[in-house]
């Protein structure tokens, strides 16, 4: 009995011993269990942390570099005068040169303020430039020029071919945007104001790491400060201004001589010239009327880079319509107006590799032909003249006149001046079989015997 008893207690102690080392088993089981559960669900934390904070930054980085390509586009609209003078899609540009907002062809009569050409006037109403054949060719961007100038800059100037992290740079990360050929598939809206530019950049952006994935539609809004709007507005007030001032001039004198006894006139009295002008002044006084015009309209710089007074040719016949050549006196200015803000921003030029703080400007470039004098009317019986001729000054002393319609000079050399119509001193206007030619002889015809000769003091008439 006492053997029995013995061999019970041990197998009741293995029994316990098996139970607990189930227990235990179990335990060591659900705690391991337990534990890679939780390691594997703090890994896939971690990866999907590392996931989002890569798209995160990605795209607040893709927002910076949106802000910075319209910085740099807004830089090159100024500086190529929102496409005056280059090709677009509205047709062949027929301004000769970049950076022009008004051309004028001076072999064509200048088109009336009225006058309509494929069905609009001068002033385009919907196209950046008017229609091909108006004299002067203008350019006339409005707001929705300048912004799509802004988005072709950013479209044909490698600024949307962005090139995606590699995943080694991103942590193991994997990013992508969808594509438009080169250029990352971004939807551009702007919005121009007087002093910013609201811009809105949309794209999706897809991104992946391990098994975790995001693919959203993410967009990205920024405010760059500048006057482009207001510079580009400015632009086309001086259009209008001089497009003005040239209907105004077009045909010579638009008033009888001021005083009769005294035949020395200015050149062009409408523009605030003295009566006894010379050329010189003459330019000074076109040059100041340029400077009110920019000053009126924004303040902009005015800088001359060419203005010549010469006998109009048969090149320049349009300026003064139906005349001879030599039988007036033409005006050619070419000026730049400059419009520019305080400096804000850093302008990349990529050609001198240089990174540097600049002023966001506005070009523009103006040429027109101008009637400095007509002879044709500063004649009889328009202008009831006392001698039948009418004396300008060129250096001084009246040595220019106006007669029969023709302009003869004396002791001056005047560009595209007609030899014919050059005199010196002791020279007198002849009548063809005295040596004259034929403009000379119309003007003897004039003075009932009288006769008109060059001395060292200017014309005289005896």
């Amino acid at each position: 009995m006492n053997c029995s008893k013995g061999v019970g207690t041990a197998v009741g102690t293995i029994l316990i011993i098996a139970i607990f080392t189930a227990f235990f088993a179990v335990y060591l089981y659900m705690a391991n269990n337990n534990i890679e559960s939780r390691t594997k669900l703090n890994f896939e934390s971690l990866s999907l942390m590392r996931l989002k904070s890569t798209f995160s930054l990605f795209n607040q980085s893709l927002g910076t570099t949106w802000f910075i390509s319209t910085v740099q586009a807004a830089f090159i609209t100024g500086d190529e005068s929102v496409g005056c003078g280059r090709p677009d899609s509205s047709g062949p540009v027929t301004i000769r040169d970049p950076d022009y907002w008004m051309q004028t062809n001076p072999s064509f009569e200048r088109s009336a303020p009225g006058e309509i050409i494929a069905g609009e006037g001068r002033i385009p109403q919907i196209r950046k430039y008017n229609a091909a054949g108006f004299n002067p060719q203008i350019c006339y961007p409005r707001d929705n020029h300048a912004i799509d100038y802004i988005k072709t800059v950013l479209q044909t100037r490698d600024f949307l071919k962005l090139t995606m992290p590699r995943p080694e740079q991103t942590g193991g990360v994997s990013i992508t945007i969808p594509r438009n050929g080169d250029n990352v598939a971004s939807t551009m809206i702007f919005n121009l104001l007087d002093d910013r530019i609201e811009e809105s950049f949309t794209q999706t952006i897809a991104a992946s790491y391990g098994e975790g994935a995001i693919s959203r539609q993410t967009t990205n809004n920024n405010t760059m400060f500048t006057s482009l709007r207001q510079m580009v507005a400015s632009g086309r007030l001086v259009v209008e201004a001089l497009l003005v001032t040239g209907d105004v001039i077009k045909g010579g004198p638009t008033s009888p001589p001021p005083d009769a006894a005294m035949p020395h006139y200015a050149p062009r009295g409408a523009l605030g010239i003295p009566p006894t002008a010379s050329q010189q002044a003459y330019k000074d006084a076109f040059r100041d009327y340029l400077s009110g015009v920019a000053a009126a309209n924004g303040g902009g710089n005015v800088t001359i880079n060419e203005m010549t007074l010469s006998a109009n040719t048969a090149d320049n016949s349009g300026v003064l319509p139906s005349r001879s050549p030599g039988w007036g006196l033409v005006l050619h200015y070419d000026a730049t107006i400059t419009y520019s803000e305080p400096e804000r921003y850093y302008y990349h030029d990529l050609a001198a590799n240089t990174f540097q703080k600049k002023r966001i400007s506005l070009k523009m470039k103006v040429e027109d032909y101008l009637p400095a004098i007509d002879c044709v009317l500063w004649q009889p019986p328009d202008f009831l003249l006392p001698d039948g001729f009418a004396q300008f000054n060129w250096n001084g002393g009246g040595d220019m006149i106006c007669c029969a319609g023709a302009m003869f000079s004396c002791n001056v050399d005047i560009q595209d001046m007609p030899s014919g119509n050059e005199l010196s001193t002791g020279q007198r206007i002849r009548n063809m079989d005295d040596g004259g030619s034929a403009e000379q002889e119309m003007c003897n015809n004039i003075l009932g015997g009288g006769t008109i000769e060059c001395t060292a003091t200017g014309f005289t008439i005896s």
